[in-house]
């Protein structure tokens, strides 16, 4: 059995699973996909919406051609346990425009930094590397 440590550097983090790729990975580098009451698909970037959440962390190229082949609708189906699922064709552009808006709610001394950075601060938030 393995002894227990109080260092907060072996805490346990809880992964999720990518619904296209099935990679494994903490919620943080992942992005959380949530079910509106009309059946429609959106991006929950603060993973605090109601209900159950779909996780994706695959590339904007890697989504777009996965929503015009339908395996994203598919995958969704499975993930929401329902088959009246609704996928934007513009969802990684929602995505991403999402994830920007985050952004924009840091402390304003991180506001204000020019285009090569703002760059690296949106890749704090899981997913903005592989949507942009």
């Amino acid at each position: 059995m393995r002894a227990r440590s109080n260092d907060p550097l072996d805490a346990h983090v809880p992964e999720r699973t990518c619904i296209l790729s099935r990679r494994t990975a903490s919620r943080e580098e992942l992005i959380r996909l949530a079910l509106g009451p009309d059946g429609t698909v959106a991006p929950d970037v603060r993973a605090r919406a109601p209900g159950r959440g779909a996780w994706v962390g695959v590339s904007r190229a890697e989504l777009d051609e996965a929503n015009a082949k339908g395996r994203l609708k598919g995958a969704l189906s499975r993930a929401f346990k329902t088959g009246d699922v609704k996928v934007p064709t513009d969802l990684g552009e929602r995505i991403e425009g999402a994830l920007r808006q985050a952004t924009t709610k840091l402390r304003p001394v991180d506001r204000d930094v020019d285009e090569e950075n703002a760059q690296i601060l949106l890749r704090t938030r899981a997913g903005i590397s592989r949507i942009h």
